[in-house]
């Protein structure tokens, strides 16, 4: 098994990537806020990456990804919804389940009305607010 990294030019700005070679279903790691895909390393580089073909993006302005072309557009919820919808667009992938850890698991959940091939849905340390509450936790 393999992992490789690349980096996706997107209307969002550049995404890094890193992608297992695994063969099985798509899953797609979205990290959370103030982090990357390393978080998913482990998960990367062991049984699950050689079973699943796994996707762990850097959201916009996070990792290895550039910033934002569009701070106003990218920076919220269906931004960088839109951004990995993008991203599983580019790679060619129509069918995937995709895991949402906080920040992450809010993407997902926006997710839900923009990706048709959304299998599956798993989010973990996801706060239970609306998209118009999140922000309060920023001020």
């Amino acid at each position: 098994m393999t992992i490789s990294q690349k980096t996706l030019e997107t209307s969002h700005g550049k995404i890094a990537v890193r992608e297992t070679s695994g063969q099985g279903t798509a899953v797609m790691l979205i990290h959370g806020n103030s982090s990357s895909s390393a978080v998913f390393r482990n998960q990367l580089d062991g049984p699950l990456g050689e079973r699943y073909h796994l996707i762990a993006p850097d959201l916009p302005g996070h990792g290895a990804s550039g910033d934002a072309i569009d701070p106003e557009r990218s920076y919220s919820m269906e931004g960088y919804a839109d951004a990995m919808t993008e991203v599983l667009g580019l790679l060619g992938i129509d069918k995937a389940i995709v895991f949402g850890w906080s920040l992450g698991g809010h993407i997902g959940l926006e997710m839900i009305d923009r990706f048709p091939g959304l299998l599956g849905l798993m989010i973990t340390g996801t706060p239970p607010v609306s998209p118009e509450e999140v922000g309060s936790g920023f001020k």
